[in-house]
């Protein structure tokens, strides 16, 4: 029902830029053109990839002066993730950072979708080469979901998924319990925050499945960590990361 409800929000958005000039999705200034199918303005656009730098793939970390091979950089090599892949737009920091906490607001679901939009132009051949076979959103409890009245990550796996060609599980994975904002814990109780807090609806088939996760931010990991986790226990082949924005949580590990 949320899906279909912000399909038609968007749809009634589009009805309206039949007879309103097109505006950009974050700034609200009238576009003359479209870029790439993305409702942003260029100025919009170059201040959400001005981040935009060496990464590492497996988690997206800036290098900054380090390198990094196919078991990681210097951060995650070491650590045991579920998924192999990982890509966003920047740092969570700046204008990229307000956008993906205006993306929290239902208001802003239009943002949202633009965001996805940018992420495909930015990353779309790389996620299309991995082939993913299904598309996830990390899901929200239902009681943090009605009062927001919008998951951000479920509209960039809405966008993601359409524009890859394939299904989009949004009721796959269950929040089978309300978590803390991951927001101000230490790596540490970010784990034990999440460890058990999602669960797999009985009807499921994922054996040998390529799964493209999908969430607005990326800190530690650790809630995306748990769910590839399950995910790979019910038989999927692999795992990628898909997020608007990463945080750089070097400095409190």
């Amino acid at each position: 029902m949320a899906a279909t409800a912000r399909r038609t929000r968007l749809m009634g958005q589009g009805l309206c830029e039949l007879v309103f000039p097109l505006r950009c999705a974050s700034c609200d200034e009238e576009l003359t053109e479209l870029r790439e199918d993305v409702r942003l303005c260029g100025v919009c656009q170059s201040q959400f990839l001005k981040n935009d730098t060496n990464r590492c793939a497996r988690c997206a970390v800036p290098l900054r002066h380090a390198s990094a091979s196919e078991l990681g950089c210097p951060q995650c090599r070491d650590e045991q993730l579920h998924f192999s892949q990982a890509w966003t737009l920047g740092d969570y920091a700046g204008e990229l950072r307000t956008a993906a906490l205006r993306m929290k607001r239902a208001r802003d679901e239009g943002l949202s979708a633009a965001i996805g939009q940018l992420l495909w132009s930015r990353h779309g051949q790389a996620m299309a080469d991995w082939r993913p076979t299904l598309v996830l959103p990390v899901p929200m409890h239902w009681l943090r979901r009605s009062l927001r009245g919008t998951n951000s990550a479920a509209t960039l796996a809405e966008t993601l998924a359409w524009r890859l060609g394939q299904p989009l599980g949004a009721r796959l994975i269950v929040r089978r319990r309300y978590t803390q904002p991951q927001s101000g814990l230490s790596p540490a109780e970010r784990l034990a925050n999440v460890r058990g807090a999602f669960r797999l609806r009985k009807k499921h088939r994922l054996a040998g499945a390529s799964v493209l996760l999908v969430d607005d931010i990326l800190t530690t990991g650790a809630t995306c960590n748990e769910i590839a986790r399950l995910l790979r226990r019910a038989g999927a082949a692999r795992v990628a990361l898909s997020v608007a924005a990463r945080t750089d949580d070097r400095d409190r590990r």
